[in-house]
């Protein structure tokens, strides 16, 4: 059977795939969006609503995902490790596919070895610092790939329907996945037989149907906040309006470090495309793959703070449409060794170095060690952080307003808007500290650098005369910078 000398070398990578992913799990570096996210998802075990009970930037069912590793236990442990899990499942089901990547209406006649595009796969995607490190976190990031895994088998296994039903639901997770369930719709109508040919209309109601009652209940009760949520927040900046030039360089950032990141994907379709093109055509598969990530990508650059790590998915799909080419092209098996040397070194010196991704000791136990700390001085009252993951990790709340973390502060909102929609203004934040009104503050030095010198000087003299230090931990935080935990002056 072709490609069985390949086994144990797949055995191998799949191995070091599970340890790489491991490795983050345990020593990934704590991403701040971790904290506001796990804080959804126990507020949402509690009875509270994203959008009606507090301000929320993704989809009502990103919560309810994460809501499970809260009732194991509420730590970011658990969170972490059902990230890798769904990471692995989603390599799973990405071999799956490839296994029969000739598939399709079009698809040529002759099979890929499935052995050879799994290793492609696994080299490319499996094994990318950028990749793991991203799955590992606390994040959407995680469940929007293992959306696009499972619509391709549901789509390569003629399950058209529950293709659509899965990539509409995950629009409900995160929005901006609206152009992937577009395009499966489209992959759908195209694929289906001439009699059937009628039910893509069919599929794209039931699809768009089901997006749409994921969110009128929170559009009819709380439309301000949901629009704000979803929309306004990420295209107007939320925390600062941005001028153009400022808006261009956070985008140019964005592009940068897609190529710099997803290279080595570019580069294999590049490469197996040009050896594969003249006997083997192009077909809907690779339309679907190709265009998926040029959709993706483009919407992810919108923002006018466009991050990188939302280009998983896209990297994802373009990962998928090398491995595939690249099983055609026959390469043995020995050639992959040398290849190993040049990308995985590079991949993780160079995002270590970026991004500082590996920390010892771990950042998660640390995190867990403060929040613990923190909860013997609060007896059971809210501490006010934009650090929430220590209040995960210390069973605690934050005040209102604050259940976003960092990005609860929005310095270009007046207080009114910001009540309204569920964050906080730092003359909100100011007047909470001049009134004493916690027991326990919990900040970093620059918790309120984006405010004017004016309310930071404020802050720091309504600090020096209500309360009185009592710990400086150091390096903890999404950039590592030490955390000062302050109490209330005169006892209680």
């Amino acid at each position: 059977m072709p490609g069985t000398r390949l086994n144990p070398f797949i055995g191998v990578l799949a191995a070091a795939v599970v340890l790489w992913t491991g490795a983050h799990v345990a020593c990934g570096w704590t991403s701040g969006d971790e904290g506001w996210y796990l804080y959804a998802a126990r507020e949402v075990l509690r009875g509270h609503l994203p959008y009606f009970d507090f301000f929320f930037t993704q989809g009502p069912f990103t919560p309810l995902l994460m809501a499970p590793a809260m009732v194991v236990a509420p730590t970011l442990w658990t969170a972490r490790v059902e990230s890798a899990l769904l990471f692995l499942l989603a390599m799973v089901l990405g071999a799956m596919w490839l296994r029969d990547a000739s598939g399709g209406p079009d698809s040529p006649k002759r099979k890929g070895p499935g052995d050879f595009s799994s290793i492609w796969w696994m080299l490319l995607f499996g094994l990318s610092a950028f990749v793991v490190y991203m799955c590992t976190l606390a994040l959407t990031t995680v469940y929007e790939l293992l959306a696009a895994c499972l619509t391709l088998v549901l789509l390569q296994r003629e399950r058209r329907g529950w293709a659509v039903v899965v990539a509409a639901l995950a629009c409900a997770v995160r929005v901006s996945l609206a152009p992937w369930a577009l395009a499966v719709w489209l992959f759908a109508a195209w694929t289906a037989p001439a009699p059937r040919a009628s039910r893509a209309l069919g599929l794209a109601l039931v699809g768009a149907g089901l997006t749409v009652l994921a969110y009128a209940p929170f559009a009819v009760a709380a439309p301000e906040r949901l629009w704000t949520g979803l929309f306004g927040y990420h295209l107007g900046g939320g925390r600062l309006a941005f001028s153009a030039e400022r808006v261009w360089i956070f985008r140019r950032f964005f592009w940068t470090s897609w190529i710099t990141f997803c290279w080595p994907a570019l580069a294999a379709i590049a490469a197996g495309y040009a050896a594969t093109l003249r006997r083997i055509r192009w077909d809907r598969w690779d339309a679907l793959l190709l265009g998926g990530a040029l959709a993706l990508t483009i919407v992810h650059s919108l923002p006018s703070t466009p991050y990188p790590k939302y280009q998983v998915t896209p990297n994802a799909l373009l990962a998928l449409a090398a491995s595939r080419r690249l099983a055609w092209v026959q390469i043995r098996p020995l050639l992959f060794v040398p290849l190993l040397f040049v990308l995985l070194p590079w991949q993780f010196v160079y995002y270590q170095y970026a991004v500082g991704d590996l920390a010892w000791p771990p950042a998660p136990a640390r995190h867990h060690a403060a929040g613990r700390m923190i909860a013997g001085l609060a007896r059971g009252e809210p501490v006010l952080t934009f650090e929430t993951l220590l209040a995960v990790e210390g069973g605690l709340r934050v005040p209102p307003g604050y259940e976003m973390g960092a990005f609860s502060l929005t310095v270009s909102w007046d207080d009114a808007r910001a009540r309204r929609v569920g964050t906080v203004t730092p003359a909100m934040v100011t007047a909470d500290l001049e009134s004493a009104r916690y027991r326990v503050l919990a900040l970093h030095i620059d918790d309120l650098g984006l405010a004017s010198a004016e309310w930071r000087d404020r802050a720091a003299a309504a600090i020096e005369r209500n309360y009185r230090q009592v710990a400086a931990i150091p390096r903890i935080g999404h950039y590592q910078s030490t955390l000062f935990v302050f109490i209330r002056r005169n006892g209680d």
